[in-house]
């Protein structure tokens, strides 16, 4: 039986769980929770399915600093897992780990250095990880190794995706005096990645696509969107971003919009 932290009106920051899927693999990062007579909150919860289909628990790990950004925080690739590290206080913390998954569960094996801005999306591309900011237009891209094998805490590579004082998409409430982007959103696979920019006002977002090419990630497209994106995903040579369309008086979420396209036919320049 694991332990609830008790409810706090001061603590927390966006959601208090994060989960990640691969495959036949499940798992769940719980910062309010620990194991029985421990004084130490956070777990990752590992469930695998069986030949039927159920979900059977493989494993419980206490993690302090646990993930508690939705399931955009977290990344699941084998053996490997990709999160944002949150601290005691619900807030994120600045920082990023990898970790893998062996006989004694999970263990982290990377953690990236001095905290950079808050992280709101994280994203596994093999040796690559990429963390999309809160409240900034900044993807940074980290080198974590491989097979045992440790990469720098620093960033090989920092993506600013900025724009300057845009004009009013049609239909849309601008110009305005400046473009403050709101959040970065990160998917990667295959070394191609998609990052899409927030932005609480309509017109003023984007999505971009990059291919790692010679050594970095490189910009093939880059498209400004109608409405306010809030995640994007990658899978099968298709890029994808979801967002809304935002109250036109009070900038609420309102009407739903999906797209996707395919992104592999290209070459990054």
């Amino acid at each position: 039986t694991w332990e609830p932290e008790p409810f706090s009106t001061t603590t927390g920051f966006g959601f208090r769980f994060s989960l990640a899927a691969d495959g036949g693999r499940l798992v769940i990062s719980m910062t309010g929770t620990r194991l029985p007579g421990s004084t130490d909150f956070g777990l990752l919860q590992t469930l695998e399915r069986d030949a039927s289909g159920v979900w059977q628990p493989l494993d419980v790990s206490p993690l302090a600093e646990a993930c508690a950004a939705g399931d955009r925080g977290m990344d699941l690739d084998g053996d490997r897992l990709a999160l944002l590290r949150f601290g005691v206080n619900g807030l994120p913390n600045g920082r990023a780990s990898v970790l893998e998954f062996g006989p004694s569960g999970w263990e982290v094996v990377w953690t990236s250095g001095p905290p950079s801005p808050d992280g709101i999306s994280i994203a596994l591309d093999g040796e690559r990880l990429l963390v999309g900011s809160h409240y900034d237009a900044i993807t940074s891209v980290y080198d974590v190794g491989s097979g045992g094998s440790v990469g720098p805490t620093t960033p090989i590579q920092v993506i600013r995706l900025t724009d300057p004082v845009l004009p009013r998409m049609p239909g849309g409430r601008g110009p305005r005096e400046y473009n403050p982007p709101y959040d970065s959103y990160v998917e990667a696979k295959n070394g191609f990645a998609v990052i899409g920019i927030g932005d609480h006002y309509d017109g003023y977002g984007s999505v971009s696509v990059f291919e790692w090419f010679q050594g970095a990630y490189r910009l093939m497209e880059k498209t400004r969107t109608p409405g306010d994106v809030s995640d994007v995903a990658l899978d099968g040579g298709e890029a994808a971003w979801f967002g809304g369309f935002p109250d036109p008086f009070f900038q609420l979420p309102g009407k739903p919009r999906f797209e996707t396209w395919r992104i592999d036919g290209g070459r990054a320049t």
